[in-house]
């Protein structure tokens, strides 16, 4: 069993590159270590940074895609996820996953840095 509080690579849950994932090695220990020990959105929990999806909207694992908000396909997409049916969710359908619902994420998570923010010292 992953105890609470360790990082997605302890628990096996990261999502595929370009995601918002705790995968650093300095990932959850109080301190936004991005971009000096980390690299951009390995370290999203203490950088207050990790991608959400809208209200009402619970992001699902699907054929090897995280349930967390990333760019899964590594295209330097919004971050998205699928999401399971639930009422008031601004889903839409996808093609490509026989109607699967899913929706774009928050890039920045509430209060986050996105890329490109200059950080004062």
């Amino acid at each position: 069993a992953c105890a609470a509080g360790t990082d997605c690579a302890d628990c096996g849950t990261c999502s595929l590159p370009g995601a918002s994932d705790d995968i650093c090695r300095y990932a959850l220990d109080g301190w936004c270590d991005e971009p000096v020990h980390c690299a951009h959105g390995t370290d999203c929990s203490d950088c207050n940074a990790c991608a959400a999806p809208p209200d009402r909207c619970i992001c699902k694992a699907l054929a090897d895609i995280s349930a967390r908000c990333g760019d899964h396909w590594g295209l330097g997409e919004q971050p998205w996820c699928f999401v399971e049916e639930s009422a008031g969710c601004p889903s839409q359908a996808s093609a490509n996953f026989t109607g699967e619902l899913w929706v774009a994420c928050d890039a920045t998570g509430p209060g986050g840095f996105k890329e490109g923010d200059e950080l004062a010292w």
